[in-house]
């Protein structure tokens, strides 16, 4: 985009009553820090191309993100009066002090929001980094700066105009395909990546697992392997594991076949003989069951969790194991017992 003189940017916004008072980035004319009647307010060059999304934008503003408050419109150049956000940019917070596991979960939550609100219209970001991100004087955090976001039209092989920020920039912006809405995806998921890591936090503890797995699949290349949608991510950030059940369906399928083959393949009246009770017997062959099922409970053992908490066939194809392995050891363990305390079996 080729930028006017500062004279001619200056001549037009003092047309409409704002007051320069000072560039944003040193190298460049817009945006622009002014005044209006004692408020401060952001003011930026757009293009003719951008008119289309501006609109968009200011139709419904996303959540978290600054108000347009006016669209100046002349033949030489155009621009959009933006809301002032006050505060500090993720830049800077977080090189001075780290974020909290709450206050990273807040960050994440409100982003999407924005980015929810955005994809919504139809808009990409495309320019998520922390030095678009400012965490305001009360706390909350505030998506800026849509200078690279574009219209998603999704008839594309790749962009033609490739922006944003490199380290934050998915694959796609540097032409491996459209980007959409799995780009903004991916560049979430690197801003709390940088986040998370420049923390405190204990990166192997039970409490940061869940947004460690939610920033992994965020990052992930293809973007076929990352959250399709933005409301995907925000169910995952959001969901607490339930606790495993102890015992399960299988479990009880395999205790009630233990105790059918005993009752069947053994002369109660023999046992009786002998002195050696059959519960006895039972609760031994049950234990390794149980000592097994406990192990596998604490994630030791995954082949059986692979199983017992996997869909419906996995489970139908799980008991059809159990009952041919324990069957089996089954036949060995009694006839190891009755061998050993020389009792008949039937």
């Amino acid at each position: 985009m080729t930028f006017p003189s500062d004279d001619t940017i200056e001549t037009l916004l003092l047309s409409q009553d704002y007051q320069v008072i000072s560039r944003l980035k040193s190298d460049s004319p817009s945006p622009l820090l002014v005044k209006k009647r004692s408020q401060i307010f952001v003011a930026k060059l757009i293009s003719d191309n951008d008119l289309q999304l501006v609109a968009a934008y200011n139709n419904k503003i996303p959540r978290h993100m600054p108000k347009i408050v006016e669209i100046i419109t002349e033949p030489t150049l155009k621009m959009t009066i933006e809301e002032y956000i006050s505060g500090s940019t993720l830049t800077d917070v977080v090189n001075i002090t780290p974020l909290t596991l709450q206050q990273i979960i807040k960050l994440a939550t409100q982003l999407l929001d924005s980015l929810s609100d955005l994809h919504e219209i139809g808009i990409l970001h495309r320019d998520i980094t922390l030095s678009n991100i400012i965490q305001t004087t009360d706390g909350n955090y505030q998506l800026i700066d849509i200078h690279a976001a574009r219209i998603y039209k999704g008839d594309l092989q790749s962009d033609t105009v490739h922006l944003g920020t490199i380290g934050f920039a998915s694959p796609e912006h540097f032409g491996f395909a459209e980007t959409d809405v799995r780009s903004d995806i991916y560049s979430l998921g690197v801003v709390l990546n940088l986040v998370l890591l420049q923390s405190n936090l204990d990166l192997t503890g039970s409490k940061v697992k869940n947004l460690r797995f939610v920033i992994e699949k965020a990052t992930q290349i293809d973007p076929a392997q990352r959250f399709q949608t933005i409301s995907d991510m925000q169910q995952a950030l959001t969901s607490k594991k339930k606790s495993k059940p102890m015992f399960t369906i299988l479990d009880w399928t395999v205790y009630i076949l233990f105790i059918i083959s005993l009752l069947s393949e053994f002369n109660l009246n023999n046992l009786a003989e002998t002195g050696f009770n059959w519960v006895i017997v039972s609760t031994l062959m049950l234990l390794p069951y149980l000592f097994f099922r406990y192990l596998a409970y604490f994630n030791r053992i995954k082949p059986i969790n692979y199983f017992t908490n996997g869909t419906f066939s996995l489970k139908i194809i799980g008991i059809i194991l159990f009952i041919i392995i324990w069957f089996t050891i089954n036949g060995f363990l009694l006839t190891t017992i009755a061998t050993l305390l020389n009792i008949k079996v039937q």
